[in-house]
């Protein structure tokens, strides 16, 4: 009986030791992240009197194309939406209603 008692101390005692290694591997990366991160954030210097060229990808004008196209697909989407709502009635609502009569 004895025996049982330490081997299940000295499992035990295994699973602290380990999960306290864990703790310590994540304490020194966390140390090293948080190192990292600060020696960037110091040593990051802009060069402010440059110049950036922005490109506009965003712009307000839709060409008559792309609305065309966006007008098949919401088509498309429509109609796939149709058939499904129309599937989900014929498949579940009306068995629904079947046993509920």
């Amino acid at each position: 009986m004895e025996k049982e008692i330490k081997k299940e101390l000295r499992f035990h005692m295994f699973f602290i030791y380990l999960t306290y290694a864990v703790q310590l591997f994540f304490m020194v990366m966390a140390f090293f992240y948080f190192y990292f991160i600060l020696t960037i954030t110091l040593t990051f210097e802009p060069d402010l009197g440059k110049e950036y060229e922005y490109s506009n990808d965003i712009s307000l004008e839709i060409n008559n194309d792309e609305e065309e196209k966006d007008e098949k697909v919401f088509e498309t989407l429509n109609r796939y939406w149709k058939t499904i709502k129309t599937i989900f009635y014929n498949g579940v609502i009306l068995q629904i209603l079947d046993l509920i009569e």
